[in-house]
């Protein structure tokens, strides 16, 4: 059982609900994305003929709305007595870019301002929405 990071209580869990909840949680975003994260680890190491999956890289974009803290958390609690038992998360940081709509320029978006530095035209947002499994480290 796991101390949550937000308020150090442990929290029982039992089929998505929750006792005592708290604010980290409640919400339950991060949960349902951990299983995804952790089905595509898992069947990728399981391909490889891995006995155990101990780490996994995961490119975060800024704008992906995702607490790496919170997916190592759920980790940490759907991986108990599995060949993911103990796995790390690894995070690659994707910031916020935009593309000019005028001049193709690309550039990292900086204060929400869209507005291009070389001509001033707006951009549109290239980068920083991700959420991929980079890599994974495991034993075979």
């Amino acid at each position: 059982m796991n101390s949550c990071p937000t308020c150090e209580t442990t929290h029982i869990a039992g089929r998505a609900r929750w006792v005592r909840p708290c604010s980290f949680v409640r919400d339950m975003h991060e949960f349902a994305i951990t299983q995804s994260i952790l089905q595509i680890a898992t069947d990728e190491a399981e391909r490889a003929g891995a006995s155990r999956l101990k780490l996994i890289r995961l490119k975060v974009g800024a704008m992906s709305q995702v607490v790496p803290s919170a997916v190592q958390y759920y980790l940490d609690i759907l991986t108990s007595g599995t060949m993911a038992e103990g796995v790390q998360l690894e995070t690659i940081p994707v910031p916020v870019g935009a593309t000019c709509t005028q001049c193709n320029h690309f550039f990292l978006v900086e204060d929400y301002d869209l507005t291009c530095p070389r001509c001033g035209g707006t951009g549109k947002i290239t980068q920083g929405r991700e959420l991929s499994v980079e890599s994974l480290e495991v034993e075979t």
